[in-house]
């Protein structure tokens, strides 16, 4: 296994006191930062380790982890968001996380990548932590690859342990890179798990990434795994048109997108 990493399973009790202590060689890497520094940096380095990806922003993290990593490290009485967890500081800590973690982004001067190696212990792991390390070193055709080939009804379990926030950054940058069709299909699945939830307050979310979806599978070719916009949304309202909040809010996001006693109805973004 790679040094360090725990990914959390269905099986694992949760124990904030087990998770989130940090061990004598890691407690060794704090020495010279500020206390906001090595708060943050155990931080990262304890999520990295227990979730497979670092926080994109201060409201992943558990509740209870900072007041547990802060006590252990003497700096009880530091505020958290005197550390900006995406400012320079916090991406040089990540790279001195992945040198600790033995996590290497490939080096096109080196002969040797061992990024193979790390890759097959984490498909291994399952398909979450594969995710979440072909990330780390920016392999997003290995990530398009494997998410194409996961049935559908596989997402839900395999995808259950990365946080929402880290698929929408992830399915952004796979778009940015070319790979629409993986974009659009883990836009959809955060659309339907964000229903899920039978929660008014994610319906905001969930229309958020439909506008999103629609965006990115514009002028892909409607195929079984991936429906038109009108099919996917046919579904959808059936599976889901009970749920009165969520459908005005859809309205409100997706231009074009309109709801009657007959259905929904999408005309493209057309006015």
């Amino acid at each position: 296994m790679i040094q360090g990493v725990r990914i959390l399973s269905q099986d694992q009790p949760f124990d904030e006191r087990d998770v989130w202590s940090l061990l004598a060689d890691e407690l060794s890497l704090l020495p010279g930062m500020t206390d906001a520094g090595r708060l943050g940096f155990a931080i990262q380095l304890k999520f990295r380790q227990t979730y497979g990806h670092y926080p994109e922003s201060i409201s992943e993290l558990p509740s209870g982890m900072v007041r547990v990593i802060a006590e252990q490290i003497g700096c009880a009485s530091i505020p958290f968001e005197n550390y900006p967890i995406q400012g320079r500081q916090a991406q040089r800590h990540r790279q001195n996380i992945r040198r600790y973690l033995g996590v290497r982004l490939p080096n096109k001067n080196e002969d040797v990548d061992h990024s193979p190696v790390f890759l097959n212990i984490a498909k291994d792991m399952g398909l979450a932590p594969y995710v979440c390390f072909a990330s780390d070193i920016e392999r997003y055709d290995l990530i398009d690859a494997c998410i194409i080939a996961t049935p559908k009804t596989n997402f839900a379990d395999s995808l259950a342990y990365i946080t929402h926030s880290f698929l929408r950054t992830l399915s952004s940058t796979l778009y940015k890179h070319g790979y629409a069709l993986t974009a659009t299909l883990l836009r959809r699945f955060l659309v339907e798990d964000n229903i899920q939830q039978s929660k008014s307050k994610y319906y905001s979310y969930a229309a958020s990434d439909m506008k999103k979806a629609i965006d990115y599978g514009e002028g892909l070719e409607d195929s079984v795994q991936l429906p038109g916009a009108q099919a996917y949304l046919n579904v959808l309202y059936e599976q889901h048109k009970r749920k009165t909040a969520l459908w005005p809010l859809m309205t409100d996001k997706i231009k074009g997108l309109s709801v009657g006693k007959d259905g929904v109805h999408y005309n493209g973004g057309v006015s």
